[in-house]
């Protein structure tokens, strides 16, 4: 006994490897097939949800079939997620290949990182390059940016890239970059701005500026060099009034006193910021990010295994329904 318990083997002992090898051999093949018949469940539930969103067929399906594998191997997330963000961004952007992947991958990668609804992102980033008109080959440096403000003031991502489309032409108008837009709502967001009410203002000033043939940003960068000169807040105020209309003058005038329109440093943050998500992704990446990505590397690879096992089970039920129906 004690020799046993030393790792001994006991004479005569025929230990239950050595009785029965070919049956631990098929066991571990019972293993392996059920896994490669998962995988392929998974992967064809994947190619369906692409198929049936885009309305892909032929080449182009395959196209993007391997845009989700690419992309799928590389991220931590689950086949239908991978799936759901392939469908969105290819058929409200037209696009897939590389430009497709350096899109969805970031876009998986923020959600996880930042939290929230990968449908809602990603369907609001559609709409956010679609007023905005960017061009699809920049927009994953637009979402590093809209990441970095959302970063800096706390403001949801979502909410975030609502609030650029909801407020896109009039920022336009003035002649606001994106950068300088995303920055501005972010910050008067996290700063509890009345942002209704501040631009409501703006468009008054607008509608002012055309009449007196005066442009708009300068008009505005004008007005808010002098409130913020004004001798004291009586005269600011009436100087807000003037230009934005009495219901925005109070918002438009503790907006500008407070120094919420500088928005210079984040500016310099968000034209800095290619590459920031997928940065950030791989430094705050750990064991069970890797894993993941693994066992999705593992999932493409046994798929195939798994697609021959399934046509022919297919094939033997077929015959079995042949029997029953005999």
């Amino acid at each position: 006994g004690r020799e046993a318990g030393r790792g001994h083997r006991r004479p005569g002992v025929v230990h239950a490897a050595e009785r029965h090898p070919q049956g631990v051999h098929r066991a571990e093949g019972v293993h392996l097939s059920a896994a490669a018949f998962d995988a392929a469940e998974q992967v064809d539930e994947a190619f369906d949800k692409i198929a049936v969103g885009t309305g892909a067929t032929g080449d182009q399906l395959a196209i993007l079939q391997d845009d989700f594998k690419a992309v799928f191997a590389s991220v931590p997330t689950d086949a239908n997620t991978a799936a759901e963000a392939i469908t969105i961004l290819a058929s409200r952007l037209d696009v897939s290949g590389e430009a497709l992947q350096n899109i969805a991958t970031p876009m998986l990668e923020v959600t996880r990182i930042l939290g929230g609804d990968l449908t809602a992102n990603a369907e609001n980033f559609t709409r956010v390059i679609g007023d905005w008109s960017i061009p699809v080959g920049e927009a994953s440096s637009s979402l590093d940016q809209l990441f970095v403000a959302a970063q800096n003031t706390g403001v949801p991502l979502d909410q975030l890239m609502e609030r650029v489309v909801q407020y896109g032409a009039p920022m336009r108008n003035f002649n606001f970059s994106f950068e300088e837009s995303a920055a501005l709502l972010a910050a008067w967001e996290a700063q509890g701005v009345n942002v209704e009410i501040v631009m409501s203002g703006m468009r008054i000033a607008q509608g002012k500026f055309i009449s007196q043939g005066v442009d708009m940003r300068a008009g505005l960068e004008d007005t808010i060099e002098a409130i913020l000169g004004a001798a004291s807040a009586t005269e600011g105020l009436a100087i807000a009034t003037e230009v934005f209309g009495a219901k925005a003058a109070g918002d438009m005038f503790d907006t500008i006193s407070a120094g919420k329109f500088d928005i210079d440093a984040m500016v310099e943050s968000m034209q800095n910021a290619e590459g920031a998500i997928l940065e950030t992704a791989a430094a705050t990446a750990d064991w069970p990010e890797m894993w993941e990505k693994f066992r999705n590397s593992m999932t493409l690879a046994l798929a195939p295994m798994g697609d021959t096992i399934r046509a022919a089970f297919g094939d033997a039920m077929n015959s079995i329904v042949e029997v029953f129906g005999r």
